[in-house]
């Protein structure tokens, strides 16, 4: 089983107040200078700590006959924050410096799976689910998702 993550710059609920801002016709950029600076200073002030935990969750398999099997991707692999770029000049400069993405490329031996539950059959694998239950909050990228023969 493999796929490609990594961990991407800022809070799950960025994207939904995105979205409702284009709705009410809201311009990011229209925002006052004095905004701008309070902004920047409560980034300064982050948690940095939070920030720098690695981010875990669960894969889950499930098979045609209603077997499922499940992995902590923290006992294999650690997917790394994104790593945030700091420009020192004013953000309303800059527009959405963000952080860089760097994709993990990730390979987990089908067997262990089974390991969790023998009676899984991978030959009619049905769906795979990605569960975000070991992390309190992150945002993430998933691409090539598949199965492989070792």
């Amino acid at each position: 089983f493999v796929f490609t993550t990594g961990a991407m710059e800022g809070d799950p609920g960025e994207r939904e107040k995105e979205i409702q801002a284009g709705e009410n016709g809201e311009s990011k950029d229209s925002e006052a200078e004095s905004d701008v600076e309070e902004e920047v200073e409560e980034e300064v002030e982050e948690d940095v700590e939070e920030e720098d935990k690695p981010l875990e969750f669960t894969i889950q398999l499930n098979d045609i006959y209603g077997e499922s099997a499940s992995l902590d991707l923290g006992d294999y692999h650690l997917i790394q924050p994104a790593i945030t770029l700091q420009i020192y000049k004013r953000k309303i400069f800059t527009k959405d410096q963000g952080a860089e993405l760097i994709p993990q490329y990730i390979m987990l031996r089908l067997s262990d799976f089974t390991k969790d539950n023998s009676e899984l059959d991978m030959k009619h694998i049905s769906s795979i689910s990605f569960i975000f239950d070991q992390t309190e909050k992150g945002l993430i990228f998933l691409d090539n998702i598949g199965l492989v023969d070792n």
